[in-house]
């Protein structure tokens, strides 16, 4: 058995409000209890500091952190004065933009480009060797999908997230209506994907992104002008709601301006029957998507002339959730082994 400590943006009971990040570590918690381990979360309320950290989980004996790397307070060329910290902590790349500054629209800037080739070698640019998340600290790093620059990281795993507390199902109808996501591209760009369906005599589900300022605002402007062509979902929770949230939908259009290193409600879609149309190059969007649109115009003409209703759901292998946790509590265990002083081979 493992002790693990996991934190989270907030501590709620509430899930109609958990972005991805939430979803993955609840359902990473239930599953590494299920395994006879102990999970307890914290917040920035309680702990704000690597020495605070590094203080508890001595006194707690714990054998694996989460933290959420991107704090601002979290500055981890600290950890090289923290070993027994540096020794239990596991930082999950749940979002690469916030390595390389020039990564804040993926389809205008690429991938994290920190890298410099020549041939098959690589090296950091000059940013990322300055950064405070420091590739080459003795902590261990996991990916949710493969990049040509993982390499440069001491110690890492690539282990993706899944979807499999939904179940493998059918929920599709070809006619029904056009699942649009609000929260990851502007709201703009929302009215005039919304107003060009409805103009085209389609029905709309909107639904919302669960966390950030686009969906917020859009909740706040809007007046109830497309009530009569469209039904809004404002809140749900997937596991409860799914059914709510897919069933009788012919496909669901997901524009995102963000790099998404694994996007659950477009795995999620796919999971249940539902075809998934996005932007090109999405990151690990791309994955999950049946047709791909470099613009909103292209997605916009595409709908028009109903290449919605033809297009089939992608069929992708979805990794299972007991695995992931095992994974992570072998990585747990490696740590506990270490700094108990055990000296064998490996586990």
């Amino acid at each position: 058995m493992i002790k693990v400590w996991i934190e989270l943006y907030s501590i709620r009971d509430e899930k109609t409000e958990n972005g991805g990040f939430e979803t993955a570590m609840y359902t990473l918690c239930e599953e590494l209890k299920s395994l006879g381990n102990e999970v307890r979360f914290y917040s920035k309320a309680d702990i704000c500091s690597f020495e605070q950290l590094e203080n508890a989980i001595i006194s707690e004996s714990v054998d694996m952190v989460l933290p959420i790397f991107e704090y601002e307070y979290y500055d981890y060329r600290e950890l090289y004065y923290y070993t027994e910290l540096a020794a239990r902590v596991v930082r999950i790349w749940h979002d690469v933009s916030s390595i390389c500054p020039k990564v804040g629209c993926h389809r205008i800037c690429g991938e994290p480009d920190f890298c410099i080739f020549k041939g098959d070698a690589f090296t950091p640019c000059r940013h990322f060797e300055r950064s405070r998340y420091q590739f080459s600290l003795p902590v261990h790093n996991i990916f949710l999908c493969p990049y040509h620059w993982i390499p440069l990281f001491k110690s890492y795993d690539i282990i993706p997230w899944a979807v499999g507390y939904l179940p493998q199902c059918d929920l599709r109808d070809k006619n029904g209506e056009v699942i649009v996501l609000v929260g990851k591209t502007s709201n703009s760009n929302i009215r005039m994907l919304v107003e060009s369906l409805i103009e085209a005599g389609e029905r709309v589900r909107i639904i919302f992104s669960q966390w950030n300022r686009n969906s917020k605002e859009f909740k706040k402007i809007y007046r109830g002008e497309w009530d009569a062509y469209t039904t809004i979902i404002p809140a749900y929770n997937i596991r409860t709601d799914y059914l709510t949230v897919f069933s009788g939908a012919a496909c669901l259009v997901l524009l995102t301006d963000f790099y998404e290193t694994y996007n659950f409600l477009g795995h999620e879609a796919q999971r249940t029957g539902i075809p998934v149309i996005s932007y090109t190059q999405s990151g690990g969007l791309d994955e999950a998507s049946s047709a791909q649109f470099l613009d909103l115009n292209q997605v916009i003409q595409a709908l028009k002339s109903g290449a919605h209703r033809k297009i089939q759901p992608k069929q992708i292998e979805q990794a299972n959730w007991a695995d992931i946790a095992l994974k992570y509590a072998n990585i747990g265990e490696r740590n506990r082994l270490a700094h108990s002083g055990f000296k064998g081979g490996p586990i």
